[in-house]
């Protein structure tokens, strides 16, 4: 779990999504618009996760639910964040929000160089499956698929 009595791991609300976009622009070479996740936020199937400190975002998670299925499309944490398991954090309060909703099995793609983020993801119990070729763009980079099973 992150450390610090300070931080606070919640949903995501519409005031969270300037804070939001300004990390999902500064970390991905295609982000999302301010629309995209005001959109995402009306939706019944998402799940969209912030960890806070007082009032800074210092990390988010989003999810889109099908059936007993997760696809995780967003995970970021600031620079100041990082090394605080604020990561970690976020993707244990998808795993018990999912478990509310009855979601068994949650999916990933990550970038092949993105050693980091896939050392925090087989952490929180996530296996490789397979490469997606050409997955990612700017820069074209294959994806490495990846899936935790929770029963």
């Amino acid at each position: 779990m992150a450390s610090g009595e300070d931080l606070v791991l919640r949903p995501m609300v519409a005031n969270d999504v300037e804070a939001v976009a300004l990390l999902e622009e500064a970390y991905f070479s295609m982000p999302w618009s301010r629309k995209a996740f005001y959109d995402a936020l009306q939706r019944e199937n998402t799940i969209y996760l912030v960890m806070a400190r007082e009032e800074k975002i210092l990390g988010y998670l989003g999810a889109w639910c099908a059936m007993d299925e997760v696809e995780i499309v967003q995970v970021a944490v600031s620079m100041e964040g990082r090394r605080q398991g604020i990561g970690l954090a976020l993707l244990e309060g998808l795993e018990k929000e999912g478990t509310l909703r009855g979601m068994h099995s949650y999916f990933l793609e990550v970038r092949e160089s993105n050693g980091a983020a896939i050392g925090l993801y087989e952490k929180a119990g996530f296996e490789q499956l397979g490469i997606r070729k050409n997955f990612y763009e700017r820069p074209v980079e294959n994806g490495i698929v990846m899936r935790k099973e929770t029963c």
